[in-house]
């Protein structure tokens, strides 16, 4: 089902299953190409087809579909549905819009960025379902009792919650397709490598983030390497290369920020200062700042501020000074500039000094963002005439960091 020269919403199969628009339009498929998928831009948008030629109580099917989910969406948003229950739907949930299908469980790595074209495949087998992302078998479920299919009445741009709520999609979709057997591993990738279509993270089809590159896999090296990737954050920017951590804490981590020291001879003293800083929002600042993306661990520089929340919520430090800690937001958040708590966890133990402390607030300071324990556990200070940078795992603004390091710096990561 597809959005052709012929319309939208056309079957191009030999069953010729055509459906009726609703509110729908033509738009620019992952190619580029000019009203070849198609875009739902209200809650009420929709492609309907009375009934398709799929047969009732199959076991074995396989369906495939682009999708391109809109930026600021939350909650559960449907793709499409057979039938007017959840049995046979495919949906997307939450911020990072992960996949699920029917009653099975979410899946945690089938996540489809916003403003990014993603491939979904789902594959129902023996009384098994997989999920397949970009060509890269993701996840596999058991299904729940009694999910043949009843119904080959097909809604495309939304789909049923198990309560009969419906549930819209908002973005794009295109070349939805459906068998009535299992396609293997190869099948699946050749699909996906149509037109020679490449993988997330290159210079012609750039990722959101590191942990879309994650995600999304290889089709022939599966889960990639740490290295340099393109990313574009929200899908609208020109590419730019980035280095990702695909060992730190599971993987999938951005290198935002890498940064040195003013006076590191002289650490507590006012002369001594982080730098470059990131563009965030600080008022007194006297070192340089950067919005140039460092291309290593060892080399300073920093993503533009403004990208960060674009790239991911959670946050890394690593640094040979302090343990390195990993964040995510509560009522604080790093990437959005908001002062308040954060749940942090330790990811390098460096130091054995002050073992299982780790930072529960977030504020952002004068002259930079400071993360507290009981006091200062990181203070991002930079100013040359004002306080100091504390790198604390007592979390006491004191000096007990390590005191000869290997290196006279620190890295942050998003995910």
């Amino acid at each position: 089902m597809v959005s052709s020269a012929s319309g939208l919403g056309q079957d191009l199969s030999v069953n010729q299953d055509h459906g009726t628009v609703t509110g729908a339009s033509a738009t620019s498929d992952r190619f580029g190409d000019a009203g070849k998928a198609v875009g739902f831009e209200n809650g009420d948008d929709a492609i309907t087809v009375t009934a398709t030629a799929l047969p009732l109580a199959a076991v074995d099917a396989t369906w495939s579909v682009w999708v391109r989910p809109d930026r600021g969406l939350d909650g559960e948003r449907g793709v499409f549905s057979f039938g007017t229950t959840k049995r046979h739907s495919l949906a997307l949930s939450g911020t990072r819009h992960c996949a699920s299908f029917g009653d099975a469980d979410t899946s945690t790595t089938a996540c489809t960025p916003a403003g990014h074209w993603s491939h979904v495949v789902i594959v129902e087998s023996d009384g098994d379902l997989r999920l397949y992302l970009d060509g890269r078998e993701q996840d596999t479920f058991a299904l729940a009792p009694q999910q043949a299919l009843d119904s080959s009445a097909l809604v495309i741009g939304g789909s049923y919650a198990a309560d009969g709520t419906y549930q819209a999609f908002i973005g794009a979709l295109d070349d939805l397709r459906v068998w009535s057997r299992v396609l293997d591993a190869s099948e699946i990738q050749g699909l996906f490598a149509e037109r020679s279509w490449q993988p997330a993270g290159t210079q012609a089809h750039p990722a959101q983030s590191c942990l879309h590159v994650r995600d999304a896999g290889r089709i022939a090296a599966g889960v990639p390497p740490t290295g340099s990737y393109f990313i574009d954050g929200d899908g609208e920017r020109a590419a730019f290369e980035v280095f990702c951590d695909m060992d730190l804490d599971g993987g999938g981590w951005t290198l935002a920020w890498v940064y040195g020291f003013t006076d590191y001879a002289h650490f507590v003293a006012v002369t001594n200062a982080v730098t470059p800083i990131p563009s965030w929002p600080v008022e007194s600042v006297t070192v340089p700042i950067s919005n140039t993306a460092p291309s290593s661990p060892t080399e300073t520089g920093a993503i533009d501020w403004a990208l960060w929340k674009d790239i991911g919520t959670e946050f890394a430090i690593v640094s040979d000074l302090n343990d390195g800690i990993a964040c995510e937001p509560d009522t604080g958040s790093l990437t959005s500039g908001v002062d308040g708590a954060i749940r942090c966890w330790t990811v390098v133990d460096t130091t054995q000094t002050c073992e299982g402390v780790v930072p529960s607030h977030l504020e952002f300071g004068a002259y930079g963002p400071l993360l507290r324990a009981e006091a200062q556990y990181y203070y991002f200070d930079g100013s040359e005439t004002e306080n100091w940078p504390t790198h604390d795992p007592c979390g006491l603004n004191s000096p007990q960091q390590v005191a000869t390091p290997e290196r006279q710096g620190g890295s942050l990561y998003l995910r």
